[in-house]
Parts: structure tokens; sequence; C-alpha cells
């Protein structure tokens, strides 16, 4: 492989990390903001419908196994890329 070719590789896998880390935050940060309307509804008083609450729970705990699942991709990344060098 030219040498071309391993920068533009490398440029790829930078650019995959950076967008799953970005992709990883915004689910942290969703399902942080889903935990944080919860605690609000439920310190308001409110008493939304049990299936409202319940689908927002399983929403909040898709995200975090998404976010899990990308932590462990990025650190694969991470480690792939440090064996390349």
């Amino acid at each position: 492989m030219s040498e071309r070719q391993q920068e533009i590789r490398k440029e790829r896998k930078a650019d995959q990390l950076v967008a799953l880390t970005g992709t990883l935050a915004a689910c942290e940060k969703t399902a942080q903001r889903i935990q944080d309307f919860l605690d609000e509804v439920k310190a308001s008083g409110i008493k939304p419908p049990v299936e409202v609450y319940k689908l927002l729970e399983e929403e909040m705990d898709t995200l975090k196994s998404l976010a899990k699942e990308f932590e462990a991709d990025i650190e694969k990344m991470k480690n792939a890329e440090s064996g390349d060098r």
C-alpha cells in the first residue's frame, strides 16, 4: 500500500473515531435529558400514564446500551490504531 493510501486510511479512521465519539456523547446526553425530565415530572407531582413512563425508561435503557457498544467500538478502534503504528 502506498504512503498516500496509508495516510488516507488513517484520516478515514480518525474521522470515524470522531464521529463515533460524537454519537456516543449524543446518546449519553439524550439519556441524561430523559432522566432529568423524569425526575422533574416526579418532583412536580405530575403522574404521567405508566405507558409513557415505561416507554421513556426503555428509550433511556436503549441509549445506555448503545453508548456501551459505542464505547467498546471506540476502544477497539483506538487499540487497532495503536497497533498500526
